[in-house]
Order: structure tokens, then C-alpha cells, then sequence
């Protein structure tokens, strides 16, 4: 038979870390989500508007049709189209994110580069 001191200090030890645990999950579930900030090449899934900006929410207004379709932007490896990363729409089609020009399917990140009309250092 175990000690009694030993089945108490058994007992405490798992109500500490079941309060450890609700309060992880507490502060967890009760945060504010944070806006996620990125300097990408983005282009319109909409219109087709390219241009490089900080994203935060998704999908963005576009700056040229005013319409919610702005996502981050990929080069399509095999004809060097941009394409718009609209997670809805490939989600919706149940596929992989693809080229909707030549089908392809291996994308590649666009480097970022400065937003369009920024001053460029000399």
C-alpha cells in the first residue's frame, strides 16, 4: 500500500497541472486573433491586377476593381504565369493550386520586391 503523504502529493501535483492546463487553454481560446502582415507580390483573382503590397486579411480589396479577390501571388513554373493563390476557389474545385493558363502545378514564390510607385534607394 502507498504511503499517504505520497497519494496526496499525487493528488496535488494533477490538480496543478489540470489548472495549468485550463488556464493555457483559457488564454489560448479567449485571444484576439493577430492580423498576419505581408510584403508580397499579390494579384487580383478578379480582374488580374498585379501588383506588390502589405497583405494582412485575406482575400484584399483590390486598389483597381474595389472587389475582395487580392491573395499572394505565384509564378507558374512552366509558362511564367502569376497566379493567384485563392485558397476558396481551389478549395471549392477540391484541387491543388494550379496554373489556369497551361495547368500546371508547380508553383514558385514571387520575390518580394518594394511596393509599386516606392521610392527605389540610389
Amino acid at each position: 500500500m502507498r504511503p499517504r503523504w505520497l497519494a496526496i502529493t499525487g493528488l496535488i501535483v494533477t490538480a496543478a497541472l489540470l489548472g495549468l492546463a485550463v488556464a493555457v487553454t483559457w488564454t489560448t481560446v479567449s485571444a484576439e486573433p493577430e492580423t498576419l502582415i505581408q510584403f508580397k507580390p499579390l494579384k487580383c483573382s478578379l480582374c488580374g491586377h498585379e501588383y506588390t503590397a502589405e497583405i494582412g486579411n485575406r482575400p484584399a480589396r483590390c486598389p483597381k476593381c474595389r472587389k475582395e479577390g487580392v491573395w499572394p501571388a505565384s509564378r507558374c513554373d512552366r509558362c511564367g504565369t502569376a497566379v493567384a493563390m485563392d485558397i476558396r476557389r481551389f478549395n471549392q474545385e477540391k484541387r491543388e493550386p494550379y496554373c489556369p493558363k497551361c495547368g500546371g502545378r508547380k508553383l514558385a514564390d514571387l520575390p518580394a520586391g518594394p511596393p509599386a510607385g516606392a521610392a527605389t534607394p540610389e
